[in-house]
């Protein structure tokens, strides 16, 4: 056997102690939901290639605001006590979290009477499941109009 070959020169430098989760500086997380109007129709066979990677909505009475949703997200941006938001699993110490963006975005989808809504957040670190319960509750509370802004 021959010995091995390097196709990489050796250099002397300090290996910095790097690791995917504990290292990093932000993470983002995007979710996106198709608002529809097609009633019963909105079984995901017109979403080919969207319809099991996004919610989908039937607002068949357009209740949805995204406008509301927008003024409350403006609410949770900075460092606060996310324990509303945290799910049962979770093993933090500290419930305390710093949301460092929320965007919300909103365009027409697919020519048909169906909106895509991006929700995009940034932060330091999250709660287990905490976006999946924050992104639901502005959805299905604040969004619907079931909770107001405050």
């Amino acid at each position: 056997l021959a010995p091995k070959v390097h196709a990489y020169p050796k250099h002397n430098y300090e290996i910095y102690p790097w690791h995917a989760r504990h290292t990093a500086l932000k993470r983002t997380y995007e979710y996106r939901i198709v608002i529809t109007t097609l009633g019963q129709h909105a079984d995901g066979l017109w979403l080919p290639f969207i319809h099991d990677r996004a919610w989908i909505i039937n607002d068949h009475r357009n209740l949805l605001s995204p406008s509301k949703l927008q003024e409350a997200s403006e609410c949770l941006i900075g460092t606060h006590d996310f324990s509303s938001f945290r799910s049962k699993g979770c093993s933090r110490s500290s419930p305390v979290t710093t949301l460092y963006d929320f965007e919300i975005r909103e365009k027409p989808y697919l020519g048909y009477d169906s909106k895509l809504l991006t929700i995009r957040i940034s932060g330091r670190s999250f709660l287990y499941k905490q976006v999946r319960n924050m992104v639901g509750s502005l959805i299905m509370g604040v969004g619907l109009g079931k909770l107001d802004v405050v």
